[in-house]
């Protein structure tokens, strides 16, 4: 499928569930939030369609362990505007997980190194 295809199935199946999620605690959201929501929504849709990309054009052991410096830089434009900080639960999950992303990427490159040399 192409990028715009996988972009549009994954916006058309996570609104509805969002959806689900916040009817039972909707409150109408005022034309400034609704301005900031379409302005979310578009950046979200911009971020699919070039993680879609990356993903196409490198090797996906090379780029996960990007993907993740996602969760610290959420962490600090929360602090930085919200004020909130991340409970330690948050930086051990997410320390295992990138550590695992890290081992992860390293037995690949072993692994392809090791299977160069032998052939």
């Amino acid at each position: 499928d192409t990028v715009e295809r996988l972009v549009a199935w994954n916006l058309l199946s996570m609104v509805p569930l969002g959806l689900l999620a916040a009817l039972p605690v909707w409150v109408t959201p005022t034309p400034w939030q609704l301005a900031l929501l379409a302005l979310q929504g578009g950046l979200g849709a911009l971020n699919m369609t070039l993680i879609t990309r990356a993903f196409g054009m490198a090797d996906a052991s090379f780029l996960a362990p990007l993907d993740f410096l996602r969760l610290p830089v959420v962490a600090v434009m929360a602090f930085v505007f919200f004020g909130e900080i991340a409970p330690v639960s948050t930086w051990a999950g997410a320390a295992t997980i990138f550590a695992a992303a890290l081992l992860a990427a390293g037995g690949a490159r072993f692994r392809r190194r090791r299977f160069d040399d032998e052939g």
